[in-house]
């Protein structure tokens, strides 16, 4: 049977307050959000034909037919939103309201001087057209406001943006709660990652995308019964949101010339020496031998200074977490790809751009998960180590043909050799306990990473 009251032709646009704060440097210093009251009731339905609902009831089931869009239905949500863009679009054209919206919430960041004006002219516009606001949710123009459950300030120079305290406490008593319980039935996960996607969203990078994944999957289960994966969730999103930092954006950025870097990984049976982008199929990739041989490399281009390569091999210690579904593939790009930022942090600029020739590597570390658990540890951990430094990574995937590590990686360093760049190798084999206790405690991964590492801190000294 088809749902005809589902059927798109264009998709809808969720405005999140990202959006709202991307406009702040057009418009500054107030925000002013404004609710609608009893959205789905003032909007009737062309066809009242297609609104039934069934319910059961103890005395048996009745049919309910409605006039006006259904609350709880994913057709109402999608309906509503096409009139709230074309309701913002009017504001906007008509009334000059820089105005955006998240369903049925709507906000604007404006100038001082023409924010009171536009609070009040939003909501006569809406009266005119004959809909109407909730006044007792109406938050009045100012520097600081609640949306979303983001607080978001605005100041002359910059905007900060965290998660409100209160909200965030509620989320961990929550979690603390499942813990205790050991039950999360699959509505509850669906509802807790509905809040912990808005808490987390607004946060640098991907920070806690492995662990709602796994909160995606429990709601989609048949039991009321804790996992590990959901286990160990409930735990790196305790850790994330526990010690995650305010976001501040300055309104007129300094332009200036950024870190970049480029990292390879290669491992060989042998016979032949394969480089992680040469595998387009999965049934392509051999499976792993105690045998094999592995290399990485990074070339970091610091602005002003002299490149500087580094190289190393991941131990089996290491290794081992990732041989059980030819993970091992991609996990080695991986590896460069997040261990090179925590060696050469000294070096980086905010934000700083890196390149990878791995497709599956690459999509894994800007998603914030991937299907392998131990791999999801430790780029929840690069993720959460971002927002503790306040660093903005861009990751790019570049074509193995452009890509200048390659030759390094394989311990070829006749470039660097020639041109003078410094070459050194990393401190590998000092990681191998920090790495272990990362990909197998959720809770140290997120709150502590690479963070005072011995043999990073050594590292570190070569940039001084």
């Amino acid at each position: 049977m088809t749902n005809h009251t589902i059927v798109l032709y264009t998709r809808s646009l969720h405005q999140l307050s990202t959006t709202l704060i991307s406009s702040h440097t057009r418009y500054t210093d107030s925000v002013g959000p404004r609710p609608r009251r009893s959205l789905y009731r003032q909007l009737p339905l062309r066809d009242p034909e297609v609104a039934y609902v069934l319910l059961q009831t103890p005395d048996g089931p009745t049919l309910w037919h409605h006039h006006v869009l259904l609350f709880g239905s994913a057709a109402s949500v999608w309906a509503y939103n096409r009139f709230g863009d074309m309701l913002t679009h009017i504001s906007r054209c008509i009334c000059g309201i820089p105005v955006l919206h998240y369903v049925d919430d709507y906000g604007s960041i404006n100038q001082s001087q023409d924010s009171e004006s536009g609070f009040h002219t939003f909501a006569t516009l809406n009266s005119i057209l004959g809909f109407h606001m909730k006044e007792t949710k109406a938050q009045p123009p100012s520097a600081e406001h609640k949306i979303q459950g983001v607080i978001i300030q605005c100041s002359e120079n910059h905007i900060t943006v965290k998660p409100c305290p209160q909200r965030v406490q509620r989320i961990l008593t929550e979690l603390h709660n499942h813990l205790q319980t050991d039950s999360m039935t699959p509505e509850q996960a669906r509802r807790l990652a509905g809040k912990c996607s808005f808490t987390t969203t607004h946060l640098f990078g991907r920070v806690g995308r492995a662990p709602l994944r796994a909160l995606y999957d429990k709601s989609f289960s048949t039991s009321n019964t804790i996992n590990t994966a959901t286990r160990t969730a409930i735990i790196a999103l305790t850790e994330i949101l526990s010690h995650c930092r305010p976001k501040t954006l300055p309104l007129s950025p300094t332009p200036i010339r950024t870190t970049i870097i480029y990292t390879d990984a290669f491992f060989s049976d042998g016979q032949r020496t394969w480089r992680n982008s040469d595998f387009t199929e999965e049934d392509d990739v051999p499976n792993f031998d105690f045998d094999y041989t592995n290399g990485w490399a990074a070339v970091v281009f610091p602005p002003d200074k002299t490149p500087i390569v580094i190289h190393g091999v991941v131990p089996w210690k290491i290794l081992r977490h990732f041989t059980s579904n030819r993970a091992y593939i991609y996990f080695l790009e991986a590896w460069a790809a997040i261990v090179t930022p925590a060696l050469v942090k000294p070096l980086l600029t905010h934000p700083y751009i890196q390149l990878c020739d791995n497709d599956p590597a690459t999509h894994a570390i800007n998603k914030g998960s991937g299907k392998h658990q131990p791999l999801n540890n430790l780029i929840g951990s690069h993720w959460a180590w971002h927002n503790r430094q306040q660093l903005t990574q861009i990751l790019k995937r570049v074509p193995s043909k452009a890509n200048i590590a390659d030759p390094f990686s394989r311990r070829d360093f006749t470039i660097a050799t020639t041109l003078g760049w410094t070459i050194l190798q990393a401190p590998t084999e000092h990681l191998v306990q920090t790495m272990n206790k990362i990909v197998g405690n959720p809770s140290f991964a997120h709150k502590h990473g690479f963070d005072n590492t011995p043999a990073i801190q050594q590292f570190h000294t070569h940039f001084q």
